[in-house]
């Protein structure tokens, strides 16, 4: 601030206003008084009032009109690798020219179709949690659209990677030497990866030439069988998958074997006079004890 002479007006009080907000400032021994603003809007009024001093100064105003350009932006986004059917996380960063957060911001996130939006920290960190049904990639485009301090910014050059799970199937059998003609209890547990059970999924039973679909529940689920061929035989369990979990497959073998038999013979009199009758019998059973009958 000068005088009519052009020399420096000093230890005067000013007010000064910027965008409404007001600080009283002292010019200093060359008449100056300054003040760090960081500007927040790309137009800025700024009023410089001097009250004037009696008999000495008058009093004086001035107004300054600031336009601003708006700052750049940048989006950065990481790459994600998620599993079909869960939860994933998008995360990602808005920065300003000067690589500093920009903070409290909205930007929009969209992937497969599906559009959400975000708000950034104090760090410029953004985040939010999507899911996809199918397999495959996916790009992500993120973007952030220009306020009145900032400009618009894209990126859509980070991927979700969608895989299926994999699976764990075991295959149980009740009695793996089981006699011919009895029954056995085929058990299998489905779940994934993590041994979480997988409930109301499809498996296939295979013995021989034969083979059944059963379904799980809570993970598991069982056939009964009644085996009629001897010797070895391959038992395969068969999960086919789907849109979200790998397909598995597994095998065990049982041997079918004959039942044990005990043959008992018994006469009538140990001890019979020559020429005299006698009743032999002969007892067939099983290694239980139990009678077979019609057998020759």
């Amino acid at each position: 601030m000068k005088d009519d002479f052009d020399l420096p007006v000093t230890g005067e009080n000013i007010t000064v206003t910027i965008n409404q907000n007001t600080r009283n400032l002292t010019t200093d021994s060359n008449g100056i008084a300054s003040i760090e603003y960081q500007v927040v809007d790309t137009e800025t009024v700024i009023n410089a009032t001097y009250p004037g001093k009696e008999d000495e100064y008058n009093a004086t105003n001035t107004v300054l009109t600031l336009v601003a350009d708006k700052m750049e932006t940048k989006l950065l986004v990481d790459d994600v690798s998620a599993l079909v059917g869960k939860a994933f996380t998008i995360n990602g960063t808005l920065l300003d020219i000067n690589d500093k957060p920009v903070v409290g911001v909205l930007v929009n996130i969209t992937v497969n179709g599906t559009k959400t939006n975000a708000t950034t920290n104090e760090m410029g960190q953004f985040n939010t949690t999507m899911t996809l049904q199918e397999m495959g990639e996916y790009p992500v485009n993120v973007t952030f659209y220009e306020n009145e301090v900032y400009k618009e910014s894209n990126n859509n050059t980070s991927l979700v990677i969608a895989s299926k799970t994999d699976t764990q199937l075991t295959l149980n059998v009740s009695n793996s030497t089981p006699v011919n003609n009895t029954m056995i209890t085929i058990t299998v547990n489905l779940t994934d990866n993590t041994g979480e059970p997988l409930d109301n999924q499809e498996v296939n039973i295979t013995i021989g030439e034969e083979t059944f679909t059963i379904y799980t529940t809570n993970g598991i689920a069982s056939k009964e069988y009644t085996v009629s061929q001897l010797g070895v035989q391959t038992i395969t369990a068969s999960y086919t998958g789907n849109n979200m979990y790998n397909a598995n497959s597994t095998t065990t073998q049982i041997n079918v074997i004959k039942l044990d038999t005990k043959l008992t013979l018994n006469v009538s009199d140990n001890t019979p006079v020559n020429n005299t009758l006698i009743t032999i019998t002969a007892t067939l059973t099983d290694a239980v004890d139990n009678k077979l009958a019609g057998q020759n």
